[in-house]
């Protein structure tokens, strides 16, 4: 550990976010949280936040950067592709700063603690849902408190040995965390970046900021991180409108992406959201990026969704083939999905699915199951993602953990481990040909220029998937 000493006053905190996001750069809404939350219960702190990620900035630079800011605690954040940055990040950081604390959160420690630690830089862990461990072990710090107390903490004991405390609690009342801080970034900076600061490559404006209105899924895809818990944890339709007009009256935002899991679990949250959306006359252009679950659309909910603003809709379908459904533990019911997809289709919203070839033991001819299906359907776009079974899903528990090292889930685009029947060769194959199969269709590019939110974008997307299936790579930034 750094060689700051408990019972030493920790004034001055900086929040990183190392790594690139090529699938879009949105704010830092983690940091964002966690700094609004340590500011509720700390007076006398400074904290800054450094997104490595928009200024494209390497480990050696931002540890330059961080030296100038001289904190005396650090914490460092990032997906599973990013536990290499981390690590580097740490490295750098501590040549230039010994004394520093430094600590890593995010998906890429709660899923792989071991790996983030091998690194002796990082002193702590925080697992799970950051806020209230971080700042508990601010306050262990400040006071010489017990580590050992602090559930949701990781840390190296005596003899080097890893030490992973209880488990921490969700937080059950998520309309007491105070809104993310983001005094502490320059949002224009965001909205005027060469980057898309857009979770989809389908969006209106740049003036576009995230909300998350809800933590937690109930239910079981063996895909799926478990960050925010099994449980549904809704903000209030009040509290989530506050926060949302707020951030149209201080940053002029046009846009909003609401980038909950699962947004209509609880279906009259939902429309009560909308109904408030509207009633406030906000005039904002709405998306899902995530995607929304279809067994809770009614007819009222799609009306609210029109005049609300919404414009884009999102399903994740995974699989057309029912076996590999139920080895996915998430049954789509596969007619109803494609009388739902007709119905947003008809009233004019852009529709996107979620597929995925590659799942655990699937065959060619399942895969084959999966593209037809998507192809058959009226969904203006598709994303065919490589399965990667990241640490800390199911999927990884059960098909590959102890089997190859956490540095082959370090990219979100490329094979990491092969879990499906097929070799490398043919699952790149079969991924070309559901662009192929999915985009080149007269009828759908008909269908896309109709709804395409806006129309000189559709030329470099088109590219895009061109490159896909040609190069496997994006040539142009959206």
């Amino acid at each position: 550990m750094g060689t700051l000493s408990y019972g030493k006053t920790v004034k001055r905190i900086t929040l990183i976010r190392p790594g690139a996001y090529p699938e879009g750069l949105i704010v830092p809404l983690g940091l964002l949280y966690l700094a609004g939350y340590l500011i509720s219960k700390v007076q006398d702190i400074d904290i800054s936040i450094l997104d490595a990620a928009l200024e494209d900035l390497g480990p050696e630079e931002i540890a330059e950067k961080t030296k100038i800011l001289k904190p005396d605690l650090i914490g460092l954040t990032g997906l599973i592709a990013h536990t290499g940055d981390i690590k580097k990040t740490a490295k750098c950081i501590r040549k230039l700063l010994p004394e520093t604390v430094i600590v890593g959160g995010g998906p890429a420690m709660s899923s792989n603690h071991l790996e983030l630690l091998k690194e002796r830089a990082i002193d702590f862990g925080v697992i799970g849902e950051g806020e209230e461990t971080f700042f508990s072990l601010l306050k262990a710090l400040r006071e010489d408190g017990s580590l050992s107390l602090i559930d949701g903490l990781v840390y190296r004991g005596e003899e080097d040995r890893i030490i992973l405390n209880n488990k921490r609690g969700m937080i059950e009342d998520i309309d007491t965390l105070p809104r993310p801080a983001y005094h502490l970034i320059k949002v224009e900076d965001y909205f005027n970046s060469s980057k898309r600061n857009s979770q989809s490559p389908v969006y209106i404006s740049k003036r576009n900021l995230p909300i998350m209105t809800s933590r937690g899924c109930p239910f079981k895809c063996i895909y799926c991180h478990n960050l925010f818990g099994k449980k549904f944890r809704p903000r209030s339709p009040e509290n989530v409108v506050d926060e949302i007009i707020w951030l149209k009256r201080t940053y002029n935002m046009a846009e909003l992406e609401i980038i909950d899991d699962i947004f209509n679990f609880d279906k009259e949250r939902a429309k009560e959201i909308m109904r408030k959306i509207i009633d406030e006359g906000l005039n904002l252009k709405i998306s899902f990026p995530n995607g929304i679950k279809y067994e809770t659309i009614d007819d009222e909910l799609l009306e609210l969704f029109k005049k609300a603003g919404v414009y884009r809709l999102a399903f994740g379908i995974e699989s057309g083939n029912e076996r590999v459904q139920k080895v996915l533990r998430k049954v789509v019911d596969l007619y109803r999905m494609r009388e739902i997809i007709d119905q947003v289709v008809k009233m004019g919203f852009f529709v996107s699915g979620f597929f995925q070839l590659g799942l655990p033991g699937e065959t060619k001819e399942e895969m084959l199951d999966t593209i037809k299906y998507a192809a058959s359907t009226k969904l203006h776009t598709a994303t065919f993602h490589l399965t990667i079974p990241f640490p800390g899903t199911q999927m990884h528990t059960e098909y590959v953990k102890g089997k190859f090292e956490a540095s082959h889930f370090e990219s979100c685009r490329d094979i990491s481990v092969n879990v499906s029947a097929v070799s490398d060769h043919v699952l790149l194959k079969l991924k070309r040909y559901a662009l192929y199969k999915f985009y080149f269709d007269i009828k759908r590019m008909i269908s896309i220029y109709k709804v395409f939110p806006v129309k000189k974008r559709i030329f470099s997307n088109f590219i895009n998937v061109l490159s896909e299936i040609c190069f496997r790579k994006w040539l142009i930034n959206t």
